[in-house]
């Protein structure tokens, strides 16, 4: 009977407590303005500040037409220039926040795929180990076959992850040079 007092997670926990505390830590990064700037853009993407803003505006536009058929000086006479003037300086401030945003959230992205690559280059190093212990174990053992297997001592040595962008970078090359379109080619995209 297990230990009342055992911790009973299994990997698959494990992993999700580490991807919370990651994103946790993350967040608790985050600044006082970031915080700001995230809730600004979290309520000006949402799909009701479209409607609230069409309809600020084309009440803005109603009332302005409204007082001038009534013979009192519109606040905002058509072409509507203060109208105008917010919306283009609202659209600043958007654009600027957005991208602020977008520059946080590439940093984050980056740190990830630099961790994705860590784990995936000592994985590659386990997965080498454990092929060589395996075929150790082959030609240690009396019941097995001792046989010279070449895919298993090419997969005794882990990528080194240079050499696997240069071959990459190679064989891109050369298939650029090889293709009878260039790749910036409109026709090639269709």
């Amino acid at each position: 009977m297990p230990d009342a007092g055992a911790n009973n997670t299994t990997p698959l926990d494990e992993n999700v407590e580490a991807i919370a505390s990651l994103l946790a830590d993350a967040h608790n990064e985050l600044n006082s303005y970031q915080r700001a700037i995230e809730r600004f853009v979290t309520v000006m993407t949402a799909p009701s500040f479209l409607f609230v803003l069409l309809f600020v505006s084309l009440a803005w536009m109603v009332v302005n037409w409204g007082l001038a058929l009534v013979g009192k000086h519109p606040i905002d006479p058509p072409p509507f220039g203060w109208l105008q003037t917010l919306t283009g300086f609202f659209s600043l401030i958007l654009a600027l926040v957005i991208v602020s945003t977008q520059r946080r959230q590439g940093m984050l992205n980056d740190r990830n795929a630099h961790l994705d690559l860590q784990i995936n280059l000592l994985v590659d190093k386990r997965t080498a180990k454990i092929v060589q212990l395996l075929e150790e174990m082959r030609r240690d053992s009396p019941t097995l076959k001792d046989r010279m297997d070449e895919e298993a001592e090419t997969l005794k040595v882990a990528a080194n992850p240079q050499e696997v962008a240069n071959l990459i970078a190679d064989k891109l090359t050369a298939a650029i040079l090889e293709s009878p379109k260039p790749l910036d080619d409109p026709e090639t995209t269709m």
